[in-house]
């Protein structure tokens, strides 16, 4: 599925886009999205 590769590119983009910002909000971001997904794959 191309899920997998959906996640990896979001991660890029936060990191690449917060690597010099709010590390917290980078990190509660990925938290969400990773929610996001989960709940999307198991539904």
């Amino acid at each position: 599925m191309l899920s997998e590769d959906i996640v990896k590119v979001i991660f890029i983009e936060l990191t690449s886009r917060f690597n010099t910002g709010n590390q917290s909000l980078m990190v509660c971001a990925f938290r969400f999205v990773i929610q996001r997904f989960a709940a999307h794959l198991l539904n």
